[in-house]
């Protein structure tokens, strides 16, 4: 069984939309400190490191942010 952080006696239809809604805020966080990141200097290879991609794939997928 896989733990989620919901209580196993909640209705799956309810935790799946709590899991949905933590991964929007999951990616607005990390698409705000990628921005961040950038605005202090730091390097696509330096993000795309982090990130575990490649600088190119980083850069396209938070590029525009």
């Amino acid at each position: 069984m896989i733990r989620t952080g919901f209580a196993e006696d909640d209705d799956p239809l309810t935790a799946l939309h709590a899991a949905l809604q933590a991964r929007r805020a999951a990616d607005r966080a990390l698409t705000t400190q990628v921005r961040r990141a950038r605005n202090h200097g730091l390097t696509w290879h330096e993000i795309a490191t982090l990130l575990g991609t490649t600088p190119r794939r980083a850069r396209r997928a938070y590029g525009k942010t």
